[in-house]
């Protein structure tokens, strides 16, 4: 591999992905590392099956089969979970994160974070849980 990687995210199911400096995008085999068409700043597998990314320009990705398709919205950091939910944050920081793709029938909880300046860490709004889709 070409450089090291920056990010590295390792799915439930033992699937392996990662970007290094220059977003270049790569998938562990189970013996090396393959680099992948496309680019992104940041990654996340759930599962081989689920994983999705963000590239410099905020645009959203989700892998679907051996490519990648562009998701409406823009965001600086997206997670999945191993059961396939996607929850992203924005680049302002100041938003709640949004969950991008819940599975039919399934309830989306919306939790507003709040981030405090200086060496505190995340803080998270005293509200309840605002439930989508419901």
């Amino acid at each position: 591999m070409a450089g090291a990687l920056k990010h590295v995210s390792v799915a439930a199911d033992g699937t392996v992905w990662g970007v290094n400096a220059a977003d270049k995008i790569y998938r562990w085999t189970g013996s090396a590392w393959e680099q992948v068409a496309g680019a992104l700043s940041q990654i996340s597998a759930g599962s081989a099956a689920q994983v999705w990314g963000v590239n410099s320009d905020g645009k959203i990705y989700q892998r679907t089969g051996t490519s990648w398709t562009q998701v409406p919205g823009a965001l600086k950091h997206v997670s999945v979970a191993a059961d396939g939910t996607v929850w992203g944050v924005n680049a302002a920081g100041n938003n709640p994160p949004i969950a991008l793709a819940p599975r039919p029938g399934q309830r989306v909880l919306r939790l507003q974070v709040r981030y405090a300046l200086g060496l505190r860490r995340r803080l998270h709004d005293a509200r309840a849980p605002e439930v989508a889709g419901s």
